[in-house]
C-alpha cells in the first residue's frame, strides 16, 4: 500500500504542493475539540489547470457539509474526482467557487482527497 501512496503523491500531488498555491478553505479546528469540524485545504496550480483538495471530518462534525473552492478559473470546466469514494463530476469553476462541493458520505475521523483537472 505504501508504494501505491508514494506513486499517487508523485503523480498527482508533488508538483501542486511544491509549485502551487496552498490555501485554507475553512476555519481551523481547535485542539480542545471546538472550531471547524470539516477543515479543508486546496493546492492550486499557478495556471489554474489543476488542483487538489484535502477535506477532513473531525469528531463531532455534522453529517454533511458543502465546501466552496477558491482561486479556480471561473470559465474552465473541471473534472472532479473524489479519490476515496470514486465519485466523479464535471463542473465549471464558477459553480465550484460559489456553490462548492458536497461531502456527505464520510465517517467521522476520515479524510478525502479530491483532484480537479481542467478539460
Amino acid at each position: 500500500r505504501i508504494v501505491q501512496q508514494i506513486q499517487f503523491y508523485k503523480q498527482h500531488l508533488r508538483e501542486l504542493l511544491r509549485d502551487g498555491d496552498f490555501l485554507p478553505l475553512t476555519a481551523q479546528p481547535d485542539r480542545n475539540g471546538s472550531g471547524e469540524r470539516w477543515p479543508a485545504f486546496l493546492a492550486v496550480a499557478q495556471d489554474k489547470s489543476q488542483a487538489a483538495m484535502f477535506v477532513f471530518r473531525m469528531p463531532g462534525a455534522a453529517d454533511a457539509c458543502q465546501v466552496r473552492l477558491r482561486h479556480l478559473d471561473p470559465q474552465k470546466r473541471y473534472r472532479v474526482s473524489y479519490q476515496d469514494s470514486g465519485r466523479t463530476l464535471t463542473l465549471i469553476g464558477e459553480r465550484l467557487m460559489h456553490q462548492g462541493l458536497p461531502f456527505d458520505a464520510m465517517p467521522e475521523e476520515s479524510s478525502e482527497i479530491v483532484l480537479l483537472r481542467s478539460e
